[in-house]
């Protein structure tokens, strides 16, 4: 589903950002 590849997108974000 959606929901899920925008949670595996908002944490590769947030390793990105860290």
């Amino acid at each position: 589903p959606v929901s899920l590849f925008f949670i595996i997108f908002f944490i590769s974000l947030k390793i990105i950002l860290l």
